[in-house]
């Protein structure tokens, strides 16, 4: 009985969190990212590729919002939701949603793929990770996904269970694929590959900048070296020139003592 009473009140909790965060996340993100898409496509910020990047992260990941969770909030609050409005509706948000969210996690996998390609080769870097490139980039992977998930817009339809309510369900034939092997797939496109693929990176970005931080650190050392035989070079020419010089007055002394004394023996 207490548990029966502690997994209802739990779920009241979730019921109310949600219906509270949810709008609030709506509203704060969307402009959080109306801001940060305004800010990177700014004149002087187009011309970089990761800028181009986070504009499209913004867009998507607004996008993902309005989909998914503006729906689910309109559910909560028992709402007739956009998705159950007519068979099109039906097919074409569920697609929607899944698509921008699979888009928005591989654009950081894209981030990620270029931020290494900077830090192992920094002087292919500004040639390769071009605006350009990350537009095709952008398109083949949105291509890619709309294969993958293009199914919904086959696969679903809106059903009337009782004459009354409208659900928004898998056709019979394709129950077994989106309810069985379409969740492992959604699963591994959406959290496992990209989960692996962003551990990888961050690891060998990681390794990278420390492998950076060694070597600036042996060139400062051996920078007093370089200086102290640069010093010794230079100083040592004038040492010589002073050698000679004192070698020479020595000669000369020498030269004028003799030649006195011989002076001094001839008058004697």
């Amino acid at each position: 009985m207490n548990n029966t009473t502690n997994g209802h009140a739990l779920l009241a909790f979730v019921f109310h969190f949600e219906v509270v965060a949810l709008p609030i996340l709506i509203v704060f993100g969307s402009i959080c990212n109306i801001m940060t898409f305004i800010v990177m496509r700014r004149k002087r910020m187009r011309v970089s590729s990761t800028c181009f990047y986070m504009a499209a992260l913004a867009v998507t990941d607004t996008l993902v919002l309005w989909t998914g969770c503006l729906n689910q909030w309109f559910y909560l609050m028992h709402v007739p939701t956009v998705v159950a409005k007519s068979n099109f509706t039906c097919k074409l948000l569920p697609f929607l949603f899944v698509f921008f969210a699979d888009a928005s996690v591989w654009i950081i996998v894209c981030m990620s793929f270029e931020r290494y390609f900077a830090v192992s080769r920094p002087l292919l870097a500004a040639q390769m990770c071009t605006t350009k490139r990350a537009k095709w980039v952008l398109f083949v992977t949105f291509i890619v996904f709309v294969l993958i998930d293009g199914h919904f817009l086959v696969t679903l339809e809106l059903e009337i269970i009782d004459g009354q309510y409208r659900a928004c369900h898998p056709k019979k034939w394709a129950r077994h694929f989106v309810g069985k092997i379409f969740v492992f797939i959604d699963a591994l496109k959406y959290s496992a590959i990209p989960f692996c693929i962003l551990l990888i990176l961050s690891i060998l970005i990681i390794q990278r900048v420390f492998h950076a931080e060694y070597i600036s650190a042996q060139l400062q050392n051996l920078r007093p070296l370089n200086n102290y035989r640069q010093y010794s070079l230079a100083s040592s020419p004038s040492c010589t020139t002073q050698s000679s010089t004192l070698a020479a007055s020595t000669t000369h002394t020498t030269l004028l003592t003799s030649n006195t004394r011989r002076r001094c023996h001839s008058c004697k």
